[in-house]
C-alpha cells in the first residue's frame, strides 16, 4: 500500500499460495486434481496477524489437515 504494507489482497494471496504448497506436499497436485475428477474445496480457513508486514517481508505460512470427507 501507500505506507510500504502488504494490503489485504496481498495476504490472501501469499495464503492461497501457501494451500497449493501445502497440498503438493500432501500428492494433492493440480495434475492429479484433473486426471482423478477430483476438487479442493476449503472450508474454513483460521488466521492470526501478529504484527503489520512490511512490503518485501518473508512471511512464513503454517497449515495442518484437520479433516478429509468425502463431500
Amino acid at each position: 500500500d501507500h505506507a510500504g504494507r502488504l494490503t489485504m489482497a496481498a495476504h490472501a494471496r501469499r495464503f492461497d499460495e501457501a494451500t497449493w504448497h501445502f497440498l503438493a506436499h500432501l500428492g494433492v497436485t493440480p495434475p492429479h486434481l484433473r486426471t482423478a475428477w477430483r476438487d479442493v474445496v476449503v472450508r474454513e480457513q483460521r488466521v492470526a496477524y501478529h504484527a503489520e508486514v512490511p512490503a518485501g517481508a518473508l512471511v512464513v505460512v503454517r497449515s495442518r489437515l484437520l479433516d478429509v470427507r468425502r463431500k
